[in-house]
């Protein structure tokens, strides 16, 4: 497949011949070598492919074929001559969208999408079939006409008509829809057994976390915490898979008591990192204030506040007067975000504690003469 179309996902392709480059006309690429995950997914690609039945090999001539992208020569259009009377007319500024966040924009990716039992090309590709079939799931939809009442899916994205195309050709399909899940499922456990873990194996695998199943997606998310609690490195790499797992984890796949425990990882190795490591301090900064972010959003309360709630809002407090503006900036928005998540002291309990902090500080003073 070429990525001719996918520029706008911003995601390279690895080929399968570590020697190969991919270049166009204007610029050519440098070959890359290719990961280790990558590797295992054409690999396991290719073995899923020769299992096809003959029935999924009849479907493919007859699936919906996707029209060939519009040839744009730029010398073939031609720009009507303006008249004279308007080119001293003031230029239109155009005015600026109001959807400035991400959640309100709308999203739609252009990739070619294969037919039945046509080989994978790239993780993008696989993930926007798990998405696909997950909007596929969500709706219910059991028979072919209602596939064009989908708009798009929980994160935006919006649908094409070679995306309904391609879902209607896949809806009774049962045996193409357990390739796509069991293609994903192998990158999970080939990434968990995998002992070395890169920076580009992790920046894949965040890619697959929102489309997978409960269960899998539970356990990516223990080998991400996992390593990034025992490790006595810090990897700033793996504390941003795990920051965009629990950003982009799927409905349901995560509890009040798993965002405890992952942000208290990471407040106890900011807590424990000097303050010298100003890269490694404004990292961990940007992960906790992310985690109370989405901690704040599901309403989660319960944090311990001698333990928990308490340390983290000094170390914040203190980062609050950093010379460093896009520090000074994270540790503002953390600390705000850490007020809307309650910690688990009772309302009777933060009385009497006042109250007995009052009544020591208005005890008389004993004055001893010599």
């Amino acid at each position: 497949m070429s990525m001719a179309n996918s520029d706008s996902f911003r995601l390279s392709i690895r080929s399968r011949k570590p020697g190969l480059s991919i270049s166009n006309s204007n610029s050519s690429v440098k070959p890359k070598k290719s990961s280790r995950l990558s590797n295992w997914f054409h690999g396991k690609n290719d073995r899923a492919k020769d299992k096809v039945d003959n029935e999924a090999q009849r479907s493919q001539t007859n699936s919906p074929t996707t029209a060939d992208p519009l040839d744009r020569n730029v010398s073939s259009l031609s720009i009507a001559e303006i008249p004279n009377k308007l080119k001293s007319a003031p230029t239109i500024q155009p005015v600026p969208s109001i959807d400035i966040f991400l959640k309100n924009m709308t999203r739609t990716l252009d990739l070619d999408l294969p037919t039945i039992g046509q080989r994978i090309e790239s993780i993008a590709q696989l993930v926007h079939c798990g998405r696909l079939l997950q909007s596929l799931e969500s709706n219910h939809l059991l028979s072919s006409p209602m596939l064009t009442t989908i708009q798009g899916d929980a994160t935006g994205l919006t649908f094409n008509r070679r995306d309904i195309e391609w879902l209607t050709a896949t809806e009774n399909k049962p045996m193409e829809k357990d390739r796509i899940r069991q293609l994903l499922v192998g990158i999970v456990s080939e990434f968990i057994s995998d002992p070395i873990k890169d920076s580009e194996a992790i920046r894949e695998i965040v890619l697959v976390g929102p489309v997978l199943e409960r269960v899998h997606f539970r356990s990516l998310l223990t080998c991400f915490v996992t390593d990034f609690a025992k490790s006595p490195l810090m990897v700033v790499e793996k504390l941003q898979g795990l920051t965009q797992l629990v950003q982009e984890a799927p409905s349901g796949s995560m509890e009040a008591d798993d965002l405890i425990n992952i942000l208290d990882a990471i407040a106890k190795r900011l807590q424990g990192t000097s303050s010298q490591s100003h890269d490694y301090v404004f990292h961990l900064t940007v992960a906790i204030s992310k985690v109370l972010g989405v901690m704040a959003d599901q309403n989660v309360e319960g944090l311990d506040r001698v333990l928990q709630h308490d340390p983290l809002g000094k170390a914040l407090s203190a980062l609050k007067k950093h010379n460093n503006p896009f520090l000074r900036y994270q540790a503002i928005y953390g600390y705000q975000a850490l007020q809307w998540v309650p910690n688990n002291e009772s309302q009777l309990q933060r009385s009497l504690r006042l109250g007995s902090l009052e009544q020591m500080c208005l005890l008389p003073c004993r004055i001893h003469y010599p």
